[in-house]
């Protein structure tokens, strides 16, 4: 998630009248992030648009869209997530969603598989523990 702040907003002539720009905005969770490219074919027209998302789903519900092509996932993970001092940026090449957390009474459980064969699991914000969770693909990017 983020956060900014009104003094933070900017005028842009480009944008529709209903979108803001800023010029600052913070991390309100240290989590990871997902930084997705995409192609979305609207109105007889092809848009590369580039999106930092704070969740899974928005990815999920991102990839589910008729006029959208996602071309590339970059999981940006915080430096205790990924044994660094830092963060770090890796492209993902496959995200999976479990299919039996509710029989452990949990959220979903997200498995991304980065290009290097790299395995992470994350709720919607933190890494968690596998669990043995069975688990089907939501996206291939690879």
């Amino acid at each position: 998630m983020f956060i900014t702040s009104e003094k933070t907003r900017i005028k842009n002539p480009f944008l529709e009248v209903d979108q803001y720009g800023w010029s600052k905005v913070d991390l309100m969770l240290y989590a990871p992030l997902y930084f997705c490219r995409y192609i979305d074919y609207m109105e007889g027209g092809e848009f590369t648009t580039t999106s930092l998302l704070s969740r899974v789903f928005q990815l999920r519900d991102l990839s589910n869209m008729s006029h959208v092509t996602i071309k590339d996932v970059y999981l940006i993970s915080p430096g205790h997530k990924n044994n660094t001092e830092g963060w770090l940026m890796g492209k993902v090449s496959k995200i999976f969603v479990s299919t039996d957390h509710e029989s452990k009474n949990g959220p979903p459980v997200y498995k991304i598989i980065k290009n290097d064969g790299a395995e992470i699991f994350v709720d919607e914000c933190f890494e968690v523990d596998d669990e043995q969770l069975s688990y089907e693909m939501i996206l291939d990017v690879g």
